[in-house]
């Protein structure tokens, strides 16, 4: 008889967090479902990287989002950091950014985070917050800034990837959000 190979995944999900300070057009996260709002216990999500570290050399990338919005999980910091002790790689986040305030901000970068990846869907106020309801384009762009100048001015080597959902809210935008965002990312 034959075994079979174990076929390893390359790409690790887990998401710590279903629910968001946020009500984007797009995202189904508030339709009517089974599943229950809340935060995965970190004993759960510690058990799920020690089931895997065995297989972390074989994972390209660990992701700590879904549809929920991470920096809502109070453990996030904690979790980043001890799959970085178990050996996985490419770890990263998705977020509004609305959260990310200076001490999270620190706290991220401290976490060894290797990419970081910002949801922002226009250039002008009214028309990202008509997409993202219930963030404020102002706080999120700072947010954002500055922690792309922390990690400038101190050794993280985190990446951080900016990203918009063409719709047609906003694909007008698409354009002049280029021109604003590039030269800050480089």
């Amino acid at each position: 008889m034959k075994s079979k190979k174990l076929l390893i995944p390359k790409r690790l999900t887990i998401e710590t967090v279903f629910g968001c300070n946020a009500s984007c057009v797009m995202c189904v996260i508030d339709l009517p479902t089974e599943r229950k709002k809340g935060i995965m216990p970190l004993e759960m999500s510690k058990q799920v990287l020690d089931d895997m570290s065995k297989y972390a050399d074989q994972i390209n990338q660990l992701d700590f989002f879904g549809l929920g919005e991470p920096l809502l999980d109070p453990y996030l910091f904690e979790r980043i950091k001890y799959a970085k002790v178990k050996g996985f790689k490419n770890i990263a986040i998705s977020t509004n950014a609305d959260l990310l305030d200076k001490e999270k901000q620190r706290k991220l970068l401290e976490t060894g985070i290797d990419t970081v990846l910002f949801s922002i869907d226009g250039v002008k106020k009214e028309t990202h917050e008509s997409i993202r309801r219930g963030v404020k384009f102002e706080r999120v762009v700072e947010n954002c800034q500055s922690i792309i100048k922390m990690r400038d001015e101190g050794d993280y080597r985190v990446r951080f990837v900016i990203r918009f959902i063409k719709q047609d809210r906003n694909k007008d935008e698409w354009e002049d959000f280029k021109k604003f965002w590039k030269p800050k990312l480089s």
